[in-house]
């Protein structure tokens, strides 16, 4: 027998020709086909069955023969024994939220049940440790670039956030002194935003020509007629002068 639960849209296809070929006068199956082709494909009787039942295959109608059996009816399989999973899942402390075994237990249902509903797509499984480690990168990235006065030119300090995390100490916020926050604020109220997106419209444009120059650049051959006249401008061969 299979041990597959479920057929492929392949398998039921295979079924339904082999079914097709064992039909008397184009309108019943012949003695024994349901049990021929069931040993055949290593599934049961009932499979075959159920394979041919679902087809309805109808000859009369030269445009649509049989039905569909590529794949199950819509909100088929085994019905869902615990309600409102998710919510439930949210009410979870994030400590507990875990391992699908922490998961479970709080929960009260078998691991594999809740496993069985992850892979239903019932709720979405993510690593929380690499969400609060960005998450603490980008804060920290705000205050350096608050104190360095909007400047790229700082190093975030190293505060180990695995051995953080590995003893339950790794902070959800980076705290920051009043003195930055305020710092911040006084930013801000010189700063001309409209100029300060201006310069990063130019910046983006330079930047993307030039991309453009790189390029054309790795496209050159260099060749003899080049070496022959070396008073030929890069900018002039690659048509980029405006770069210039």
């Amino acid at each position: 027998m299979r041990a597959k639960k479920d057929l492929t849209k392949t398998d039921r296809e295979a079924i339904l020709q082999q079914l097709m070929a064992h039909l008397v006068d184009s309108k019943k199956l012949i003695r024994g086909a349901l049990n021929k082709i069931a040993l055949d494909f290593g599934v049961n009787r009932g499979t075959v069955q159920r394979v041919w039942k679902r087809a309805n295959v109808d000859l009369d109608n030269k445009l649509r023969p049989c039905s569909d059996i590529s794949s199950r009816k819509k909100n088929s399989g085994r019905n869902l024994k615990h309600a409102n999973v998710a919510d439930r899942l949210r009410a979870i402390p994030k400590g507990r939220r875990t391992t699908f075994r922490s998961i479970a237990a709080a929960m009260g249902i078998p691991r594999t049940t809740l496993h069985r509903y992850y892979r239903r797509g019932i709720f979405t499984k993510y690593t929380s440790s690499t969400l609060n480690n960005n998450f603490l990168t980008l804060q920290g990235c705000m205050r350096e670039t608050i104190c360095a006065q909007g400047s790229n030119a700082y190093k975030i300090p190293h505060i180990g956030k695995a051995k953080l995390m590995a003893r339950g100490m790794l902070p959800e916020v980076l705290v920051v002194d009043r003195d930055v926050v305020e710092l911040g604020f006084q930013q801000l109220d010189e700063s001309d935003i409209s100029a300060k997106f201006e310069e990063l419209a130019v910046e983006v444009s330079e930047a993307m020509e030039m991309c453009d120059f790189s390029s054309q650049l790795e496209k050159l051959i260099v060749n003899d007629e080049l070496e022959e006249d070396p008073g030929v401008e890069l900018g002039d061969l690659l048509d980029l002068t405006h770069l210039f």
